[in-house]
């Protein structure tokens, strides 16, 4: 191969697939969260999830977006503007409509300036799925709800205490201690395999056939779903590979 060719290679635009979701309560603190699964090439998946409260569902929707862009700027590609197409599944058609058509963003706008500003450099397309369509955005659905519940649990512990009450009024700079256990636990996401899914594994495997056992390791990794992740030591074992679960230390 030429050194042209080389180059050609190593500039060639890259895919990213990332996969959003938001969630908030109506009542009490109102407490929300957003969560990101992003899928590098040849990188293990990475999130990204936070959480506040007193905000709304749209507003977690569209900083899952910004939060998964600007992890990407600042930590995939080290701040550097590199050739990129970004493939987001949302479950929000708030955020997809709001990214085709500047028209209809009529609240939220602090997030939109910077959704404008994360992404004016790169080839971004993004989805509409319904939730929990593809295995990894039901990842960043059970992620998000995890991470709200500990939040809510934290707050209502925190707000029954006598310092917190003073630290309202303004008496209390002490670090106030809650005891957060025991946590809540994380609410299992219900996961639909769907024909697409099935036929993306097959392929997944497929391009495994010339490839060495770390890829195999790679492919497995990408499975954040258990139900996934059995269908593909499955169809590895169908494609004559042997698959030996790593020892538990």
């Amino acid at each position: 191969m030429s050194t042209d060719s080389n180059l050609t290679k190593l500039f060639e635009p890259q895919t990213i697939w990332v996969y959003t979701d938001g969630s908030c309560t109506t009542h009490g603190l109102k407490t929300g969260s957003y969560a990101a699964m992003i899928l590098v090439p040849d990188k293990p998946p990475q999130f990204i999830v936070g959480t506040c409260n007193w905000t709304k569902i749209n507003r977690m929707e569209l900083s899952a977006l910004n939060a998964a862009l600007y992890h990407i700027h600042a930590f995939v590609f080290g701040g550097f503007v590199a050739p990129c197409k970004i493939q987001v599944i949302t479950d929000s058609t708030y955020v997809m409509h709001g990214a085709t058509d500047p028209a209809t963003r009529k609240m939220n706008r602090d997030l939109w300036y910077q959704y404008e500003e994360l992404s004016r450099n790169y080839d971004i397309t993004i989805t509409h799925m319904d939730r929990n369509t593809e295995p990894a955005q039901a990842q960043a659905d059970a992620l998000c709800d995890h991470c709200r519940a500990l939040l809510e649990d934290y707050l209502a512990k925190l707000q029954n205490t006598p310092e917190f009450h003073e630290m309202q009024l303004g008496r209390n700079t002490k670090l106030i201690e809650i005891d957060d256990k025991p946590r809540p636990k994380p609410r299992k996401a219900k996961v639909v395999l769907t024909d697409g899914t099935k036929v993306l594994v097959k392929q997944m495997v497929a391009d495994t056939r010339e490839g060495k056992e770390e890829r195999i390791a790679h492919v497995l990794n990408l499975s954040a779903m258990v139900e996934v992740r059995e269908l593909l030591i499955e169809e590895f074992i169908l494609n004559g590979y042997k698959f030996v679960e790593p020892k538990k230390k």
